[in-house]
């Protein structure tokens, strides 16, 4: 299986492959991954390299390593967490979502809205793609994304009705995404939205956007999700670095 040689690491690629094979369940739980000695001969790298690979899905609790039997899929890697926290644009591709209905895709002309998220000129070409995620074959929230036509391009329709696009970005236009800007709020569910989540239409949905910046600071991707709120909730663990009382020391002086 032949590698990209350049900015994106080659650890980091075969974990991603690894990734997308566990979650398609090209890989069941409970099954035995290649031995180290095959992905080398596949992919043709390091022993070092692999094992980096085979650390961060390890990291992740998607696999689990037997002394002398093995590397196997976690029997858990597919089940849905109820609260989740993802600290790592890595962590996204493993937020629990198991399938994925593809409903679309579409060349648009950008507004006023993308043209400046985007960087390029009003009227210039973004491709827009739709999916619902679901879990354990119920919707769990529908997602609009657009990226810019010269990066959707590349990338081959069948990947993308299967995986998500930022990874795809990654691999097919030779670029690394670095950080990932998140906004949530509440909304409304439209009509259409309504009815792929299976919500009625004015019901309460969780709003969140996405844009994808790579490393030289380009804004990539842009994702727009509609989740349930009967199906999301998210988990924040805040804590205090001042000692007692420096809130209303701080006050005090300021008065």
């Amino acid at each position: 299986m032949k590698l990209l040689r350049g900015a994106i690491p080659l650890y980091y690629q075969i974990a991603q492959i690894l990734r997308s094979q566990i979650r398609s369940q090209e890989y069941k739980p409970k099954d035995l991954l290649p031995t180290e000695e095959e992905m080398i001969r596949t992919f043709g790298v390091s022993r070092t390299t692999v094992r980096q690979a085979l650390q961060m899905l390890l990291a992740d609790g998607l696999i689990t390593r037997i002394p002398g039997k093995g590397t196997f899929v976690n029997p858990e890697a597919h089940a849905q967490h109820p609260d989740w926290s993802i600290q790592s644009i890595e962590g996204l591709i493993d937020a629990g979502v198991t399938k994925r209905k593809f409903l679309g895709a579409k060349t648009l002309r950008a507004g006023e809205g993308l043209a400046k998220i985007f960087q390029i000129p009003p009227g210039s070409k973004v491709t827009q793609f739709r999916k619902v995620e679901l879990v354990d074959d119920e919707p769990f929230f529908h997602a609009t994304l657009y990226v810019p036509f010269d990066l959707a391009a590349k990338i081959p329709l069948e990947r993308v009705k299967k995986e998500p696009v930022f990874t795809l970005l990654e691999e097919y236009c030779r670029l690394r995404i670095q950080e990932a800007h998140q906004w949530t709020t509440a909304s409304l569910a439209t009509s259409e939205i309504a009815r792929h989540l299976k919500v009625k239409p004015g019901d309460p949905v969780l709003l969140e956007e996405r844009h994808f910046v790579d490393a030289t600071g380009r804004v990539v991707e842009i994702a727009t999700d509609h989740y349930r709120t009967d199906q999301m909730r998210q988990y924040l663990r805040l804590t205090r670095t001042d000692p007692p009382g420096a809130a209303r020391a701080s006050r005090a002086l300021l008065d």
